[in-house]
């Protein structure tokens, strides 16, 4: 990954988080989520989700991103889990 990709990535955050200031849709606020993940911020990525979910509660889209987060930031606690059962 070069320097410019780092520099994109960080401005496409930036534009979505001013999008979701002046406007929050739930289009956008699960983009900004989904971005926020995508650079491995996934406490961010599941707050954003989490926004969606409470300002949207009939988008599927924000529900099916928020369950998908929340299911990768648990991860590590269902291995230990799982571990603990087998």
């Amino acid at each position: 990954m070069g320097l410019f990709d780092v520099v994109r990535r960080k401005s496409d955050i930036e534009r979505l988080i001013d999008e979701v200031r002046t406007a929050p849709t739930a289009a956008n606020l699960t983009a900004l989520a989904e971005r926020y993940l995508v650079v491995g911020d996934v406490d961010h990525a599941l707050d954003a989700a989490k926004q969606a979910v409470d300002k949207f509660p009939g988008s599927d889209r924000a529900r099916i991103t928020y369950q998908s987060i929340r299911k990768i930031k648990m991860q590590g606690q269902i291995a230990a889990l799982q571990k603990r059962i087998a």
